[in-house]
């Protein structure tokens, strides 16, 4: 797919079950962007920790966390299931407008207006 295009997912040329699932295609930037994001933010080594070093949270335990000088916090929320998901997002808005920064540095506004134009949606 062309970075921005949605294509309606199938499985065996048959639709899936929900309307609203689509493929999107991303622009050949956004994944080395990020990676190198990850990387250098040191958010790849606390994961390695968590996943590699099984050094697991709590169920419930939140934990605030400074990268390069930004506020990031990491969670593992509950579950009906018996997983080991972590969430990890921008803990203020100065994290989050820094990440936002690196999105559109790795092309996703792309992925934005494509959404926009794919469902004829305006500004």
């Amino acid at each position: 797919l062309n970075s921005g295009e949605l294509l309606r997912m199938s499985w065996d040329e048959q639709q899936l079950h929900a309307d609203m699932t689509f493929e999107i295609g991303l622009p050949d930037e956004l994944q080395p962007t990020m990676s190198e994001y990850v990387r250098d933010m040191g958010l790849l080594d606390t994961f390695k920790d968590i996943f590699v070093g099984n050094e697991l949270y709590n169920v419930d335990e939140r934990e605030e966390l400074r990268f390069r000088g930004y506020n990031w916090v990491v969670e593992r929320p509950k579950s009906e299931w018996s997983t080991d998901e972590h969430l990890v997002a921008p803990g203020d808005e100065t994290a989050h407008n820094n990440f936002l920064h690196m999105l559109a540095e790795g092309g996703f506004d792309e992925v934005i207006d494509g959404i926009g134009r794919h469902f004829s949606l305006k500004d």
